[in-house]
């Protein structure tokens, strides 16, 4: 059974730099993990599939919150601001998906 995309989602209030630096961002930091481009790979979670939880927590999750878990702590490697980078191109990229999806017969 596919994965339901959330029903909501943060809105994106980013610039095309925030997140062309989101997307750079994430492909070397997370893309290893969880999917070049956000495109999940089915071991570890789809970050577009995050729910309302996931988007509250992300900066927690970035910092270690998940280190138990296997998640990696990112805590002194990535700033703030470049966490929140990468947590709008999520973002964006959940609304990709959003209307790949809605458009596909």
């Amino acid at each position: 059974m596919a994965r339901a995309l959330p029903d909501t989602l943060p809105a994106l209030t980013a610039d095309a730099d925030t997140l062309d630096r989101g997307r750079d961002l994430y492909n070397d930091n997370c893309g290893i993990c969880h999917g070049f481009s956000a495109l999940g790979g089915g071991v570890v979670p789809d970050l577009r599939y995050l729910d309302e939880q996931g988007h509250q927590a992300f900066p927690a999750i970035v910092a270690g919150l998940y280190a138990d878990k296997g998640m990696p702590s990112f805590a002194g490697d990535l700033s703030l601001e470049q966490v929140k980078a990468i947590h709008k191109y999520l973002i964006k990229r959940t609304g990709d998906l959003r209307r790949e999806l809605q458009s596909a017969p």
